[in-house]
């Protein structure tokens, strides 16, 4: 069962962060994990919330603001915003990269960024299934990701309309026979979010391909 760091590994460095991005890289893990979200001028941030008030005190919109802005924004923790490009730039090729999307309307700014970094390996996953028709359609080569919280299969038809190849499920709803379903649809198999050794071996029992993970 493969590991993918999430939100870099927020268990150990802060999340979503440069810093959080390069330790990453140096544990055991396959893939690195964040999230992205669409300022006003534009531009991808690398942000979990759609604002700044958990991190960083402030109840500042992350849409409202450009995206300097938030990268002049220092977090409560003492860590700093970065961008999609700056995140793409320190992970390059070392890992796998697994861009969530949070919201409607960055497709095309992640087409963007991941043109100016053809080497790297990437993933967008999502909860929001149109998004990631859009980037079936306009990123035809870059694997996808459906994510769900509570709703633990997904339709043929979804899978053939946005091409998905990764099936990721809350931890709580997956099952042996929810991996085995998407399994049998053609779909690799991952979960979110544990560290616990106990579960962590259910899982894998189970077949899980891949497990996300705060402390790997």
């Amino acid at each position: 069962m493969q590991i993918i760091g999430h939100r870099g590994v927020m268990g150990l460095a802060p999340e979503n962060t440069l810093e959080g991005f390069e330790l990453a890289v140096k544990r055991d893990v396959d893939v690195i994990e964040f999230d992205v979200r669409l300022t006003r001028d534009g531009e991808l941030v690398v942000s979990h919330d759609a604002d700044l008030e958990r991190l960083a005190g402030q109840k500042s919109k992350i849409r409202k603001m450009t995206l300097n802005e938030v990268r002049a924004t220092t977090r409560l923790d003492g860590s700093q915003y970065c961008s999609l490009d700056q995140a793409l730039d320190c992970i390059n090729t070392r890992k796998i990269i697994n861009i969530e999307i949070k919201e409607p309307e960055c497709v095309d700014a992640i087409k963007a960024a991941i043109e100016k970094h053809p080497k790297c390996s990437i993933m967008i996953s999502s909860f929001i299934l149109g998004e990631l028709v859009k980037v079936h359609d306009r990123m035809p080569n870059i694997p996808v990701a459906l994510l769900r919280r509570w709703v633990p299969l997904v339709s043929k038809r979804a899978i053939a309309k946005s091409g998905i190849k990764f099936f990721g499920m809350k931890r709580i709803i997956c099952r042996r026979w929810t991996i085995r379903r998407a399994h049998k649809q053609g779909l690799i198999t991952y979960a979110y979010t544990t560290d616990n050794a106990r579960v962590l071996a259910r899982l894998e029992r189970w077949g899980l391909d891949l497990i996300v993970r705060n402390q790997p």
